[in-house]
């Protein structure tokens, strides 16, 4: 029985895991100025700068953009995986305590 329940745990858990890996997200800033997208890795898959919204040449300017892009996309799918990993929970967890999350 406490076999059967650890194998069901470890099954969800591992579907847990697929689901926020296949997470993709885009964000952008200054309508369009700068794109980003990331996968549940939180890894960049692109980045895409406008060069008719973004001045190439002021380097502090591309800096601060990008900062600002980078943080507010890793924020929003710090987000998305919060919300994966609860809705998860309530399959992972037994009966009566999947009020916990």
């Amino acid at each position: 029985m406490f076999g059967d329940l650890m194998a069901e745990m470890n099954a969800a858990q591992q579907e847990m895991e697929k689901k926020i890996n296949a997470i993709q997200l885009s964000h952008s800033i200054q309508e369009g100025a700068i794109r980003v997208s990331l996968n549940g890795k939180s890894q960049i898959t692109s980045l895409d700068i406008d060069p008719e919204k973004v001045d190439l040449n002021d380097a502090e300017q591309l800096e601060d953009l990008l900062i600002i892009v980078l943080n507010e996309a890793l924020a929003r799918l710090e987000q998305e995986k919060v919300e994966v990993t609860n809705d998860s929970m309530k399959d992972i967890l037994p009966p009566g305590l999947d009020g916990l999350f």
